[in-house]
Parts: structure tokens; C-alpha cells; sequence
């Protein structure tokens, strides 16, 4: 049962991770498709190279957001197997305890 649970943690912190992944491509996408459109409207060079930076500046916001969201999920994961261990360890303990007669 405790292997289960260990295994469950990881199984959660790796479809977390995905779903981390998703949603910065996601982000990366409308950075990329608005500065795109910015360039588009821009008349002239500043605002051309503003919205390159826009997009820049879109696209790194969220490979942090995601980098974050992964440590999180690496640090609950930790949290939960902790918890897992402290509970087994109270329960063993509890378990061999002498039984008074």
C-alpha cells in the first residue's frame, strides 16, 4: 500500500508536469501570435522591434511561470512521501510495540 501511494505521488507530479508544459505552449503561442500581429500594426521600426520584444518578454514570462510550476510539484511530491514515511514509521512503531500482559 505505502509503495502505492509513493507511486501515486509521482504519477501526480508528472501529469502536473505536463499540464505545466501545455499551458507554457499555450502561453508561448498567444505571445507569439500577438507580437506577430503587433509587427503587422506596427508603422514603423521602434514599434516593430517593441512588439519583438513584447513577444520575447511573453515567451520567457512563461517558461518561468513553468519552471515554477514543476518545483512546486516537485516539492509536494516530496511533501506527501514524507508524510507517507511518517506514517509508516508510526504505524511500524505502533506495530512492535511489547503488548503489556
Amino acid at each position: 500500500m505505502h509503495a502505492v501511494k509513493h507511486a501515486a505521488a509521482t504519477a501526480k507530479e508528472k501529469v502536473q508536469n505536463v499540464g505545466a508544459k501545455t499551458e507554457e505552449k499555450v502561453e508561448k503561442n498567444k505571445a507569439e501570435a500577438a507580437g506577430k500581429a503587433d509587427k503587422v500594426m506596427a508603422h514603423n521600426d521602434v514599434q516593430k522591434e517593441q512588439a519583438k520584444a513584447a513577444e520575447h518578454q511573453g515567451k520567457a514570462e512563461a517558461k518561468e511561470r513553468k519552471a515554477e510550476k514543476v518545483q512546486q510539484n516537485v516539492a509536494e511530491k516530496h511533501e506527501t512521501k514524507a508524510e507517507l514515511n511518517a506514517r509508516k514509521e508510526a504505524a511500524d512503531a505502533a506495530y512492535h510495540m511489547p503488548h503489556p500482559q
